[in-house]
């Protein structure tokens, strides 16, 4: 029997009415947890994103494999630039371009933890997913920057006003670790984000590309499993089962470094 597994997940913090008074909660879709609910060997630990990033080592010390999450922006002062977005609360859906809701504003906090978690993953050797934002976590983390809106396009990466989700077509390159689990170079992805990788951070390498030249997955050359992932996988694994090889993958490596 394997040794049960101790993988970490990140989450996200927002204010919600509770018993009729405002409240603080610590939430996450349950879709992420989801994605480990076939591997017995697995348990779920879900990580504040209240934590001070002075505690990731100890953290991570206890953990076999990371998955950032998604959520919130990040600060866009972290990558070395001017925030170029306004954030309402009024807006009570997605918003557009250059205005969005109160739930898109970025959490420096949140971001910095995260950020410090990365890096004691990488350092000790153990596999990191990163999901939607998750993705320009990890860009971030390694000297990346984003684009805080994404440039006009054709394709829309973002969700409609009624919820539909669109999805596209991704280029996978063949020289990479998305390509050995995928084996083969195009499939779909669901797009909702309005952010996305701008310059790509040290290191990692844009394993698959929207047609119209968007980066979706990332992975990191030099390391044994660091993958990003732009769209909602944990959404779509019934559909686009490609995506549950993925989620093998990091298991398997989890299992392999400790």
């Amino acid at each position: 029997m394997k040794n049960k597994l101790l993988i970490g997940i990140t989450t996200s913090k927002r204010e919600v009415n509770v018993n009729f008074s405002k409240q603080e909660i610590f939430y996450i879709s349950k879709a992420f947890n989801d994605l480990l609910k076939d591997f017995d060997h697995v348990i779920p630990v879900f990580l504040s994103s209240d934590t001070d990033a002075n505690h990731s080592k100890e953290i991570i010390e206890k953990l076999d494999g990371l998955i950032l999450t998604s959520g919130e922006d990040i600060d866009p002062s972290i990558y070395n630039a001017k925030n170029l977005i306004n954030y309402d609360e009024n807006i009570k859906d997605a918003g557009f371009a250059h205005n969005r809701p109160m739930l898109c504003a970025p959490n420096k906090r949140r971001d910095l933890f995260e950020i410090s978690l990365y890096k004691a993953a990488k350092e000790k050797n153990i596999p990191v997913l990163g999901i939607c934002r998750g993705m320009q976590i990890i860009n971030v983390a390694e000297g990346g920057t984003l684009h805080q809106e994404i440039p006009t396009t054709d394709i829309s990466h973002f969700i409609e006003k009624d919820a539909w989700i669109h999805y596209h077509p991704i280029s996978v390159k063949s020289d990479t670790k998305l390509f050995d689990i995928f084996k083969t170079n195009t499939y779909s992805v669901s797009s909702v984000h309005h952010q996305a990788v701008d310059k790509l951070g040290e290191s990692l390498v844009a394993s698959a590309l929207a047609d119209d030249g968007i980066i979706e997955i990332i992975e990191h050359e030099n390391h044994n499993f660091i993958m990003g992932l732009q769209g909602h996988i944990e959404k779509i694994t019934n559909n686009f089962p490609l995506y549950n090889k993925v989620i093998e993958a990091f298991i398997e490596e989890a299992h392999e470094r400790r």
